[in-house]
């Protein structure tokens, strides 16, 4: 949870240099020629940012169920001029924005993972649909492109 956290903080740099460029190498879902094709990846991303979604919204429902208590969720030194309650919002609050940091950057690699399926099925429909021409420059630049994202991809 921590190391999540870290990470993202302190290697924001190559994070943002990463996000570029996979913006700038990924197909677009949207280029895809075949309609039944781009519905299918544009139904495999939302299925995965509703999961996400619901997973989410239900563990901060939990998590505020949890923290309800009468008692403090972790244990600390409790002075006895400050009120209980005082101590139990303070451990709440910080227990849901640590959990919000948590989902946000589970999100970013949910949708990482989700974005990477994506693109090995249109690589692989690609590669399927090469030889739809008898022209051998297209069939050979095809080869050359789908070859080189292919590298991208095993290289990421």
């Amino acid at each position: 949870m921590i190391t999540k956290i870290v990470l993202m903080v302190n290697k924001r740099k190559e994070m943002q240099e990463i996000f570029k460029h996979i913006n700038n190498v990924f197909w677009k879902i949207e280029d895809v020629a075949d309609e039944n094709d781009r519905r299918a990846y544009k139904k495999i991303l939302l299925r995965g940012r509703y999961t996400l979604h619901v997973w989410s919204a239900l563990f901060v429902v939990w998590l505020c169920c949890i923290c309800r208590t009468k008692s403090l969720p972790l244990k600390c030194y409790r002075p006895t001029w400050i009120p209980l309650y005082s101590i139990i919002a303070l451990q709440d609050l910080t227990f849901i924005l640590l959990s919000w940091t948590i989902i946000g950057i589970d999100g970013i690699i949910t949708s990482f993972f989700l974005m990477t399926a994506i693109q090995l099925k249109m690589l692989n429909r690609e590669i399927e649909a090469m030889f739809d021409t008898n022209d051998e420059d297209v069939i050979a630049r095809k080869v050359i492109t789908l070859i080189e994202h292919h590298d991208f991809m095993l290289r990421l």
